[in-house]
C-alpha cells in the first residue's frame, strides 16, 4: 500500500508539469542568464535564513507567519486560474472565442491579453517592434507594469463571475491558514506554478542550460550536505511542494523547484518545437523529465533517503533535448533560440 501514494505523486506531478507547459501566453517576462546564475545564490539564502528561524522561533509561529505570507500570493493566482478555467469551460461548452481587449499605450493601441488564453488580431494588424529590439530603457519592466494596470482594470469592472472567483478564492486561503491541510497546500502550489510559468519564461535556450546546471549544484549540495532542506521541507507548511501522505502520518513530498524549474525549460522546448514544426521535441523532452524524476523516486524508496530530483532531471531534460534536436538536424538552430515579446500595432 505504500507504493501506490508515491505512484500518485509521481504521475501526478507529470501532469501539473505538462498542463503548466501548454498553457498560451504571448508576452511574458524573461529571464536571462544573469538571473538564472543569481535564482539558487538568492534560494540558498532563503534556505538558510529559514533554517536559522526554525532553531530561533517555534515551528508553530513560523508556520503562521509563512502561512498568511503565501495564502495572498495564492489568493491572486487562485482568482486568475478559476477565470482561466471558466474562459476555457466556455469556449470548449458553449464555443464562444475570447475576443481580443485593445489597450491604449500612448500613440499605439496593443493588444492586451491579459486574461486571454490566445492573441486574436485582424489581418490590419501588423508586427511593430519585438521587445529585444525595443529601447531598454524605456521598455524595462514594461510587461510587468501592464500586468499590474490590467489587474487593476480587471478590479474596476466586476461582474457576477469575478465576485464568484474572489469568494472561492478567498475561503480557500482562509481554510489553508487556520489548517495548513495537505490538499490545500498542493492546491496552492499547483496554482501558483501554473500563473509562474504562465507569465514568467526563459529569454533562451543558454537561459534555459544555466539554469538547469545551477539548480543541479544547488539541490545536489543542499540534499547531501546536511539536513537542512529535509528540515524545512518537513517542518514548514507553505505551498511550496506537493504532498501525499503514507501510512503513520508520514508524507512523501516533491519540491516546487523539481516542477517549476523543468516546468520553465519544458515550456520554452514546446514554444521552439512549435515554431519549428517538430512537436516530437518537447515529447521527448517531456519523457526525459518523467525518467529523471521517476529515478530520484525510486532511488529515495530503495535507499529511505531523500534524494535531490534535480540531479537526475536536470541531465535528462538536456541530454533528451540535446539528442532529439540532433537527430532533427536542428541542433545549432536549439541552441541559439531566443524568445521575446512582440508588440502588436492596431491600423485604424
Amino acid at each position: 500500500m505504500k507504493v501506490i501514494p508515491i505512484i500518485i505523486l509521481y504521475v501526478f506531478s507529470i501532469l501539473v508539469v505538462y498542463a503548466s507547459t501548454c498553457q498560451k501566453r504571448n508576452y511574458k517576462e524573461y529571464l536571462n542568464v544573469y538571473n538564472a546564475i543569481s535564482l539558487p545564490i538568492l534560494a540558498s539564502l532563503a534556505l538558510f535564513m529559514t533554517y536559522i528561524c526554525l532553531k530561533v522561533v517555534k515551528v508553530y509561529f513560523m508556520n503562521v507567519i509563512l502561512a498568511t505570507i503565501f495564502s495572498f500570493l495564492s489568493f491572486f493566482s487562485l482568482i486568475s486560474n478559476f477565470e482561466l478555467f471558466y474562459r476555457f469551460a466556455k469556449v470548449k461548452i458553449l464555443g464562444k472565442k475570447p475576443q481580443p481587449i485593445p489597450v491604449n499605450d500612448g500613440n499605439t493601441t496593443i493588444v492586451s491579453i491579459l486574461y486571454e488564453d490566445q492573441i486574436m488580431i485582424n489581418t490590419s494588424c501588423t508586427p511593430l517592434t519585438s521587445f529585444e529590439e525595443s529601447n531598454s530603457d524605456q521598455n524595462s519592466g514594461y510587461f510587468l507594469k501592464k500586468y499590474y494596470n490590467n489587474i487593476l482594470e480587471w478590479y474596476s469592472n466586476l461582474t457576477f463571475m469575478k465576485l464568484l472567483c474572489i469568494s472561492i478564492s478567498m475561503m480557500l486561503c482562509l481554510l489553508y491558514v487556520l489548517s495548513t491541510h495537505w490538499i490545500l497546500i498542493n492546491i496552492m502550489t499547483i496554482s501558483v506554478m501554473f500563473q509562474t510559468i504562465r507569465n514568467i519564461g526563459l529569454d533562451s535556450t543558454r537561459t534555459g542550460i544555466f539554469i538547469l546546471l545551477a539548480l543541479f549544484l544547488y539541490d545536489v549540495v543542499w540534499v547531501f550536505s546536511g539536513n537542512v532542506m529535509e528540515t524545512v521541507s518537513e517542518k514548514i507548511q507553505i505551498p511550496v511542494k506537493i504532498v501525499v501522505p503514507n501510512e503513520k502520518n508520514t508524507f512523501t513530498i516533491i519540491g516546487l523547484g523539481d516542477l517549476f524549474i523543468p516546468g520553465l525549460f519544458l515550456s520554452m522546448i514546446r514554444n521552439f518545437s512549435i515554431r519549428q514544426k517538430k512537436i516530437g521535441i518537447y515529447w521527448f523532452t517531456l519523457l526525459g523529465y518523467s525518467l529523471g524524476l521517476g529515478i530520484a523516486i525510486c532511488f529515495m524508496v530503495l535507499f529511505k533517503k531523500s534524494q535531490p530530483a534535480l540531479m537526475y532531471i536536470c541531465p535528462l531534460l538536456l541530454l533528451t533535448s540535446f539528442t532529439y534536436s540532433l537527430y532533427l538536424n536542428m541542433f545549432k538552430d536549439f541552441l541559439i533560440y531566443k524568445q521575446n515579446n512582440t508588440f502588436y500595432e492596431i491600423e485604424n
